[in-house]
């Protein structure tokens, strides 16, 4: 797995956020609960049925959910298919500890 697992913090990315390209891959119903500006969200099993749907090779996706555990497992499948993927560390829950989410 360590072979394909790519990951950064998200307090890292947090003030360059707007430059790059981040979705999260909860479900429809977390992302009603809390939601962030300007983020594609696309569920996660979407994303794994379909992947080339959403996502192009030569581009780099910042993936995000509540705590970073369901994105880890996502970036090593995306890795393994030729994605460009980077798991958000953390997830939300490091960004808005407070967060009721």
């Amino acid at each position: 797995m360590k072979k394909y697992y790519k990951g950064i913090s998200i307090l890292e990315i947090e003030p360059k956020r707007s430059d790059i390209k981040i979705i999260d891959i909860r479900r429809p119903l977390e992302i009603k609960i809390f939601s962030l500006e300007g983020i594609r969200a696309i569920p996660m099993g979407e994303l794994l049925s379909s992947p080339g749907k959403y996502l192009k090779k030569d581009t780099t996706y910042y993936l995000l959910c509540r705590t970073g555990r369901r994105t880890t497992m996502m970036t090593v499948y995306l890795r393994k298919m030729g994605y460009d993927a980077v798991n958000l560390e953390g997830g939300i829950k490091a960004l808005y500890p407070e967060a009721d989410l």
